[in-house]
């Protein structure tokens, strides 16, 4: 097992080699190509970065132009583009909006106060009670203040 694995790695990279090196041939007859001028008119030069002259193009005629208008445009023409709405449908979507608002509005209002009525008649409808003093310092209403704090 380990002898075959071996045997696979090394074949694996005898292939990667001789690709390496069949590209770097390529490579160099590429080069020999391009500076006979054989391929001149097929091959477009490489821009070297420093120089950012665009050679001028030559002339195209109407055919050539449209041509490439359309290629260039031809996903544009079949999108179909969302209908623009009207001032009356756009203040129409909006009052109606409004009015959702309005209503969602209302309805937790009143589950609110129903919530509210539900614990104060849970409590007895008692809120609790003050404790007041007079000015020397006594209870006031002493007798009320003990019922409540015998119900609670």
């Amino acid at each position: 097992l380990i002898e075959k694995t071996k045997q696979q790695r090394y074949d694996k990279k005898m292939a990667r080699d001789e690709q390496e090196e069949a590209t770097e041939r390529l490579d160099e007859k590429w080069k020999e190509i391009l500076q006979t001028g054989a391929m001149a008119n097929y091959a477009r030069p490489v821009k070297d970065k420093a120089s950012s002259v665009i050679p001028p193009r030559p002339d195209t005629d109407d055919y050539d132009s449209l041509f490439f208008d359309l290629r260039m445009n031809s996903d544009k023409r079949g999108d179909a583009s969302e209908r623009q709405k009207t001032e009356e449908e756009l203040a129409r979507e909006e009052h109606e909006k409004l009015i959702r608002q309005e209503e969602a509005r209302l309805t937790n209002e009143r589950d609110n106060a129903t919530e509210r009525t539900r614990k104060k008649l849970k409590n007895g409808g008692k809120k609790g009670f003050v404790v007041k003093y007079d000015s020397s310092g006594a209870l006031i209403d002493k007798e009320k203040v003990r019922q409540c704090s015998k119900i609670l």
